[in-house]
């Protein structure tokens, strides 16, 4: 069986926001703030010419925002501003961080989007099938987010971290202290960016002698002889 592409591989533009937890409890689960140097070594492995990046600040609200640009000095430089202090309320966090990908939309589909969601504890969730639920609004509007769960005691709040990803075609990732953080990030670095094409058509041709059956469409007379 050989299966080769109707046409080379193309790499998609990326819309990233990297939605950061601020909240107080960050100050004994990330004293030394390894999460924002995790952060910005994955905006560095971005492609500026092509890739646009956004930030949050979020604890029990939301600190400050930058939407999605390919300024990426600015990001790194706002990186550093996040702080740790207040509660954790994921909803704000996560919401901010969909609107920034919506209000920032090319209006076409060419740009993959993405949201890399951190937080270390529990906090106010409206959970997928409920009114509100940002999961589900992400989801509809095509947006993927990758969560990090950082030294999670609470387990309610590892579920919440895993519906957000499962339920828009992520991957939830959990890091036993933050000096695993850069290792969570890279990984998420190397299945985001290395996103290729979409509506790709794939050419299967088959050995004469093998017949196949049920197609959705049938193949010219050419296709088959192949």
């Amino acid at each position: 069986l050989e299966v080769a592409g109707e046409s080379p591989p193309r790499a998609v533009p990326l819309d990233v926001v990297l939605a950061i937890d601020s909240s107080a409890s960050m100050t004994e689960t990330d004293p030394t703030k390894m999460r924002l140097d995790a952060a910005r070594g994955l905006v560095m492995k971005m492609d500026p010419a092509r890739d646009r990046v956004g930030l949050v600040s979020w604890d029990e609200d939301v600190d400050f925002s930058i939407p999605p640009t390919s300024e990426f000095a600015r990001v790194l430089e706002a990186i550093g501003r996040v702080d740790s202090s207040d509660g954790t309320n994921l909803d704000r966090g996560l919401k901010e961080a969909i609107d920034l990908l919506a209000a920032n939309s090319t209006g076409s589909d060419e740009r993959a989007r993405f949201v890399v969601f951190l937080s270390d504890g529990d906090g106010d969730y409206t959970a997928s099938g409920r009114a509100g639920s940002q999961a589900d609004r992400a989801r509809n509007d095509g947006i993927v987010i990758y969560t990090i769960g950082l030294k999670l005691a609470d387990s309610r709040a590892k579920k919440s971290l895993e519906e957000m990803a499962e339920m828009t075609g992520g991957r939830y990732y959990e890091a036993c202290d933050s000096s695993a953080l850069e290792s969570v990030y890279e990984a998420i670095s190397e299945e985001v960016i290395n996103v290729v094409g979409r509506d790709v058509v794939v050419r299967y041709v088959l050995p004469q002698e093998v017949e196949a059956f049920g197609y959705s469409a049938a193949p010219t007379a050419a296709e088959t002889r192949e």
